[in-house]
C-alpha cells in the first residue's frame, strides 16, 4: 500500500521479476494489486507518480506465500 496515493490519479505502476520481465502494469495504480499471480520471490517496482514534476520512485518487494 503507497501512503497518499490518492492525491495523485493516473500514477503508473509497473513491476518486473528478477530477469527484467514486465509482470505487472497499471496506467491508474489504485493500490489494487496484492501479488496473487506472482511467484515467491524478489520483484523491482517502479512508480511514475503523476505529480506534474516527472517524479519516479523505485524498489523492491518481496512476496512470500502463506
Amino acid at each position: 500500500v503507497i501512503d497518499g496515493l490518492a492525491n495523485f490519479p493516473n500514477t503508473e505502476l509497473v513491476v518486473f521479476n528478477r530477469w527484467g520481465k514486465k509482470i505487472y502494469e497499471s496506467k491508474n495504480y489504485q493500490n489494487d494489486w496484492n501479488g496473487d499471480d506472482a511467484a515467491d520471490g524478489v520483484y523491482y517496482w517502479i512508480l511514475n507518480l503523476a505529480d506534474g514534476l516527472g517524479t519516479n520512485m523505485k524498489g523492491t518487494l518481496t512476496i512470500i506465500s502463506k
